[in-house]
Parts: structure tokens; sequence; C-alpha cells
């Protein structure tokens, strides 16, 4: 249902920005022979012209939806880097506000629990997951992880004594949240003083420069550059204290990482000073679409005497072939997650393989949908016997 009410200041939404015709969920995939209709729905998004926050004003079924979500990128090299860094720096960051030892760690969105290993790991005593995959939560509290089965909201907390951790983190999780003001309500509560609040989201800004649609989902609801997020942080009692403090060359493609400390609690008064670039996007949706035709005349040319495969069936891979009209032309999206299981892409109806499947593809071109970790996947490919020349990253389409 769409409400065309801002999610963060509830101002009315009449600036859009950008419209995708007939676009599925990024992780509904259809099981090759059998009668399935999956979602498929125009995608608007939106930009609040008081607050500026941009966003996907329709609801879906958030709570379903995830409860069978079982994605995990934990088996990567790169991802295991990634989550060891940051909980170094998250870490490190609450050190530097509050002259202590971090004790206590919560994350939402926490997955199979390989983010927490990592606080475990470096002496942290207690760590607990919000995560709303049965599936991923299992996982987790198999390994050892506390996991709570939820959706993270002010109710979650209210099983859970106030003040009770130092850090409340989560990686590509706020940005899927249906009431970010409910997510910083909740986890104001649950943070001490001084206690770090930590996230991770698809910076706007460069999804703006890339022209990147792809992230402009069904499952998406907010999307923020680093000025709306400093000015909504401070509004719900936090006070930014770095702005992504990791090393480019450790973090995923649109990466943007906000730490903010608590500085006050939810019943001292704030006011919210929106910084609102109002017509920095306008011109999106034309870009967009500028992309998209010049990734589908690269496949029209190549698949003209080559064959070609993709890797990556996440939110870029179902995306870029739901947009471009040449997605037929693929013979396969190869993903690490999945064997040869009879599984299809929305929509478009792209076989889904394992990577025990690439022997066959090795004279192919390959769209490397997942570019954030594209020099992993590149080593695979090599090793397969790909051409060099024939691995293309889906950025070099980018503006």
């Amino acid at each position: 249902m769409r409400k065309n009410i801002c999610r963060l200041c509830e101002s009315k939404l009449d600036k859009e920005l950008v419209l995708l015709k007939s676009m599925p969920l990024t992780d509904e995939f259809v099981k090759k022979d059998l009668d399935q209709k999956e979602y498929i729905e125009d995608i608007h998004i939106f930009q609040c012209s008081f607050c500026g926050l941009v966003q996907n004003p329709t609801d879906m079924n958030y709570s379903q939806y995830y409860q069978e979500y079982n994605y995990s990128s934990g088996h990567s090299k790169f991802t295991k880097l990634f989550m060891s860094e940051y909980a170094k720096v998250s870490i490190n960051e609450y050190k530097n506000v509050s002259g202590v030892g971090v004790q206590s760690v919560l994350e939402v969105g926490s997955g199979d629990g390989e983010q927490l290993k990592c606080f475990l790991e470096m002496g942290v005593n207690s760590v607990l997951g919000i995560e709303p995959s049965a599936f991923l939560a299992k996982q987790s509290n198999n390994a050892g992880i506390p996991t709570i089965l939820d959706l993270f909201s002010i109710k979650t907390t209210k099983n859970i004594p106030s003040a009770s951790f130092d850090i409340c983190l989560s990686s590509y999780t706020f940005d899927h949240v249906p009431d970010p003001v409910d997510y910083l309500n909740a986890a104001n509560r649950l943070l001490k003083n001084n206690g770090i609040l930590s996230f991770e989201i698809h910076d706007l800004d460069q999804i703006y420069s890339r022209s990147e649609w792809c992230l402009f989902e069904h499952e998406h609801t907010v999307y923020m550059n680093s000025d709306i997020v400093s000015s909504m942080v401070n509004a719900f009692g936090f006070e930014v204290v770095a702005i992504n403090p990791l090393n480019k060359k450790l973090t995923r493609a649109n990466s943007l990482i906000v730490m903010a400390k608590k500085i006050r609690s939810l019943n001292e008064a704030h006011v919210i000073n929106f910084k609102n670039d109002n017509y920095r996007y306008n011109d999106l949706n034309k870009r967009i679409n500028q992309t998209i035709k010049s990734i589908d005349n690269w496949i029209a040319r190549i698949t003209e005497c080559d064959s070609l495969i993709g890797w990556g069936v996440g939110g870029r891979g179902v995306m870029t072939l739901a947009a471009i009209t040449n997605s037929d032309k693929f013979q396969a999206i190869i993903d690490s997650n999945y064997t040869d299981e009879g599984l299809l892409t929305p929509k478009t109806r792209v076989p889904i393989l394992g990577v025990e499947n690439l022997s066959e593809y090795r004279d192919s071109y390959c769209l490397v949908f997942s570019f954030g970790y594209i020099d992993e996947i590149r080593e695979v490919l090599l090793s397969y016997g790909f051409q060099d020349r024939k691995i293309i990253s889906l950025d070099y389409f980018y503006m």
C-alpha cells in the first residue's frame, strides 16, 4: 500500500524522482516447471520536499518477506574481513567516546551471527542479535549466538532492559526498515549514555553518481546521504562521531557507514534541523534510462557472436535483469549461495546456478552484478578458465 506520507517527518510526498515499471522482489525466485506467479509491481521513489529524505513510500508485508529470507554473504573472504574491521572500528569508537571497554553489543538484522562472532573473538562479554528470518536466526542460535526472531522495533525492546548495550550496529539493514523513527527510538532506549549507534547503508550520492537503479527495490524503504543522516540521528538523541571510518578498500559498493554517540535520552526535547538538497537528484530518472540503454546495447553487440552469463543473484542482479530488454540473452546467473536447484530469477526466468556449473560457460562473457566483490569473483572465474577481457563489472556502465 502506498501512503505518500514521508516516513521521517510525515509531510505529504509530491515529488517523484524515479519510476521503475513492473519490478519483482529481489529474493522471490521462481521454481522451474511450476506455474508460479510472483510479485511484480511498479516502484515509485519520492523525495520529501521538506526534510529531503528520498524514499519508497509503498509498504509491503515485511514480516512475511523476511521470515523466508535466507541469503548470507558470510562465506565471502571479503565480507569476513569487512566484518572484522567493522567490529574493531566500532569498539575503538566506543572506547574513544566513553573511556572504557565494550561489554555488550546488539546487532539489528544479525543474519547467521557471523558479525557478532567477531565481537566475541575480540573479548566482548555479551552479544545479542535481532533477526527477522527464521532460517538465519536458527543458524545463529545453533552457532551459539543468542538471537531474537523479530523485526527490530520499539516493541522488541519491551523485554530487554533499557540502557543494556554499549553498541547497536547493523549493516545494510536500516535502509530496509519501514519506520526509521521507530528504529532510532528503539536504539536510543537500548543504548547506554555515550553508546555507539553504528549502521551501514547505501550512499544516495553514490547511487546518483552511478545512476544505479538496482538499489531502488520494493524491499528498500529509505535512501540517505551523509547530510540527511547527520540531521536525522541528531533529532533522535545522537551526535555523529564518524562517517566512513573504514578504509574504502574494505567496504562494499555504495557503502555509507555512520557512527553516532548517544547524547540524550528520548524524553529530552529536540528539534529536527534538516539540511535539504531539494534539487540535487532531479535528473536521476533520465540518467537511469541512459544507463539501462547502454547495458542493452552492449549485450546486443556481444551476443551476436558470444554467449553471456551473469554473477550475483542478489538485488543488483535481479533488478538489472528486470529493467533491461535483453535479459533473455543470459544463459545463466551464477551465485556462490546456490547450486542448481531448479530456480529461476523472478520476472526474467534466467536459470540460477552454482559455482560448480562454471566450467560449461568458460568461453562466455560474464557480467558481474556483485561488483563490490569483483576481485574475489574475478579470481574464481579465472581459475575456471574464463578470459579476463570477458569478465565485465556492472559498474563499467555507470555514469
